[in-house]
């Protein structure tokens, strides 16, 4: 687990809990995108998929780690595919994202790859409790809980600089704030830019 780029590990070498959720850990699969094999690792953390396999540097160079993220909600479609014993074909597993990315992972052990996809189907879904998705357990590390994301952008600010504001009424434009306490709709930004 020690490939997995930013993951801390405690004193016992298992990695400290929380940071990716609970973690599983597939050893010896085979990835597959774009025409290209690759051996690595596969974890299935409990928001991504974590593909961490070894590529290659340059004559001069040791090889280096490379990591494919997929995140669950990217999933559009996921297919096991059992290994038949006529044809002597290991297991995989399809993923279908919705950024038309296809990639598959095989695995030697059967039981291993329906193991992963079992996991993956329980994580794709939604679950029933909306408060276990990513964006509720994230914790920002320190450096980003500094920044305060939201006192970046100032709304009033971005539109004045596009020409538009409140009492720019000839250029055809108009900033209302009509949803300044959101009741209006509780999922629409407070300010809103209208024909005028």
């Amino acid at each position: 687990m020690d490939k997995i780029k930013g993951l801390k590990m405690a004193p016992n070498g298992k990695p400290i809990p929380g940071q990716f959720g609970s973690l599983k850990e597939k050893k010896d699969v085979l990835f597959m995108r774009r025409g290209e094999k690759f051996p690595g690792d596969l974890y299935l953390a409990e928001h991504h998929i974590i593909f961490s396999m070894s590529v290659p540097g340059d004559s001069a160079s040791k090889p280096r780690t490379r990591q494919v993220w997929v995140s669950y909600p990217m999933i559009a479609h996921c297919t096991y595919r059992p290994m038949p014993s006529i044809t002597r074909q290991q297991s995989s597993i399809r993923l279908r994202c919705r950024d038309f990315t296809f990639v598959a992972f095989q695995f030697e052990d059967e039981s291993e790859g329906r193991d992963a996809y079992e996991t993956i189907k329980a994580l794709t879904c939604l679950p029933p409790d909306l408060t276990r998705l990513h964006a509720f357990s994230y914790r920002p590390p320190p450096e980003e809980a500094k920044v305060q994301g939201w006192e970046i952008y100032d709304a009033r600010k971005e539109f004045r600089r596009m020409g538009i504001g409140p009492k720019e009424a000839e250029k055809g434009w108009r900033l209302s704030e009509i949803n300044h306490d959101y009741v209006v709709g509780d999922t629409t930004p407070w300010s809103l830019v209208g024909l005028y």
